[in-house]
């Protein structure tokens, strides 16, 4: 009995050490034919894992995908993923679905599954996503707070640190400038160094990004137009000469940013007081009358704002007038000189000029009243005031004849009958009545009577 147990014993022993061994032989039937590999591709395109196995007469067989160590199937997370099977054909295709920077974390694997276990796995391949910049990117800003003619001013263009790296380049009006890198850990930053000029008010800095991930992209971003601060420019206009005791005005023109807030004349040598006046906010220098003595006077016109303060001048020229000699006489001629044209100012002008069109204005209504007149009387019109159309060609009696008279046997008379005719005005008329005989009737009963 107990020799029996002892055989049993080393039987199930036997079978126990020996079934890995069964195990092992049987799956070397069940292999791979291919596996997938690591995929490269742009962040926001599908990537593709092509797995096919090789069961041989086994159909109890399939394939599975697994993510990290969780099994992939319907429905799949997020959306993200279809697998394409093989009907009969034992082979997988797992499609990634609008790859992300996030899908580079998992491990994609291929398994062959009987029943409920995988028996066999690939080795874990991953996605190399080659990452775009993110749609806010390219930021543009100034670093300095307010843009001062002359004063060293910053722009900066940054862009998060992804591989691969964007680059960054700063452009004027179009044209390319220079740029520094700055180092930073998290973003791609560059900064264009300048000093602002008058001539750069309202111009455009912008940074455009490229990506070696995509062909043909391109971002960009802008300062806006740039908002440049200045001291005045100032000109002072006059004339170039005057005439001793004549007036002459001097103007002070300046442009600035911000608006101008002191304007200040000064005069060397300095002018009396009382022969000179500021007038329209300090714009103009009037001087009352000019002196001899003020001749070569240097006038400068003084203007600040916030930024600073600029100063144009020019020199006041006093010539004397011209002197004519007593003891100096025009010889005279006895022909007679055509009377002068007396002088016309602009008043007398106009006047001319206005009673000329208001006659010729007159003259033209009225000829336009008389055809409109003549119009009328023209028309022939009924009893109830409406014109009657008249041809173009008619005859109208112009004599009244009468009724006939009491027979009178004693004499005998002709009818005559006087027509007009009315032909169109083109057409040539030598009368306007023309006499038609009617032919000579001795008529016994009837009178002729002359209207």
């Amino acid at each position: 009995m107990n020799q029996n147990k002892m055989i049993s014993m080393m039987l199930v022993l036997t079978v126990f050490l020996l079934n890995p061994l069964i195990v092992t032989v049987g799956s070397m039937a069940i292999k791979f034919a291919t596996t997938p590999t690591n995929a490269t591709v742009t962040e926001g395109d599908d990537a593709y894992f092509t797995c096919i196995g090789n069961f041989g007469e086994r159909k109890d067989l399939s394939i599975k995908w697994l993510r990290n160590d969780d099994i992939l199937s319907e429905p799949y997370p997020d959306d993200k993923y279809t697998i394409e099977r093989g009907g009969g054909s034992p082979y997988a295709i797992l499609r990634v679905k609008k790859v992300t920077r996030t899908d580079s974390l998992y491990a994609y694997t291929c398994g062959i599954m009987e029943k409920s276990s995988i028996i066999k796995r690939s080795s874990p391949v991953y996605l190399n996503v080659r990452q775009v910049p993110s749609a806010v990117y390219p930021e543009c800003n100034i670093e300095t707070v307010a843009l001062v003619e002359g004063k060293t001013a910053f722009a900066r263009c940054r862009v998060e640190r992804i591989n691969p790296e964007p680059e960054l380049k700063w452009f004027r009006q179009g044209q390319e400038v220079q740029s520094l890198l700055i180092p930073n850990d998290n973003f791609i930053i560059i900064e264009h160094e300048f000093i602002p000029k008058m001539t750069d008010n309202g111009n455009i800095l912008s940074c455009t990004m490229t990506t070696p991930a995509r062909a043909n992209y391109v971002s960009n971003c802008s300062t806006g137009a740039l908002n440049i601060d200045y001291k005045p420019r100032v000109n002072v206009t006059g004339p170039k000469s005057v005439a001793v005791g004549k007036e002459v005005l001097f103007v002070c023109w300046s442009r600035a940013k911000p608006a101008i807030h002191r304007i200040e004349w000064s005069l060397d040598p300095q002018l009396s007081a009382n022969n000179y006046v500021l007038e329209s906010k300090n714009l103009v220098l009037r001087i009352f009358k000019a002196q001899l003595k003020d001749n070569g006077t240097k006038v400068k016109c003084t203007v600040t704002n916030t930024v600073g303060t600029n100063s144009s001048e020019t020199l006041l020229i006093v010539k004397e007038r011209a002197i004519t000699d007593p003891t100096i006489t025009t010889p005279t001629t006895d022909k007679k000189l055509p009377p002068k044209p007396p002088n016309m100012d602009s008043a007398m002008i106009l006047s001319i000029a206005g009673c000329t069109l208001l006659l010729s204005t007159l003259v033209i209504t009225m000829i336009l009243c008389y055809h409109h007149i003549c119009r009328i009387h023209r028309q022939t019109l009924s009893m109830t005031g409406e014109q009657i159309a008249q041809p173009q060609i008619y005859f109208e009696p112009k004599d009244m004849v009468s009724p006939p008279c009491p027979p009178d046997y004693s004499t005998n008379h002709y009818i005559w009958r006087t027509v007009g005719i009315q032909v169109p005005s083109d057409g040539d008329i030598e009368s306007v009545y023309t006499e038609i005989d009617e032919g000579k009737k001795k008529i016994t009963s009837l009178k002729s009577i002359s209207v």
